[in-house]
């Protein structure tokens, strides 16, 4: 039997907002595979990736999550990024697979930028 998936919407993702246009930014992500909605992010040049707690270009650093899909990329696109001044539903987020350490250090990254994670009420 077929199934449905109900597509994730924003609010589920972003509990507090500081700002209309300043808690969210458009950002270049390079031609690669799909990442969905609700992924910690990196930053690796201009280029917004997922997070990778192995990386050491960069890709290790939490920025930011993904606010939208991005579907396969042939070239470079541009998405929207949650990077400052927001609450973020935990269980909405897409996290590589990470030692406890680790996490603590990407939510921290996070917190850092004004972006807390918290489980919603």
């Amino acid at each position: 039997m077929a199934s449905f998936a109900q597509p994730k919407k924003l609010s589920q993702l972003l509990l507090v907002s500081v700002a209309a246009g300043w808690t969210t930014e458009r950002g270049a992500f390079a031609a690669g595979d799909a990442i969905g909605f609700g992924t910690v992010l990196a930053k690796v040049g201009n280029n917004y990736v997922p997070l990778d707690p192995a990386g050491v270009d960069g890709s290790e650093i939490a920025v930011g999550v993904l606010a939208e899909d991005m579907p396969v990329r042939a070239a470079t696109a541009i998405g929207t990024v949650i990077a400052r001044g927001a609450v973020l539903e935990e269980t909405e987020l897409v996290w590589p697979i990470m030692t406890a350490p680790q996490t603590a250090a990407a939510l921290a990254s996070l917190d850092a930028r004004g972006i807390v994670v918290r489980a919603s009420l």
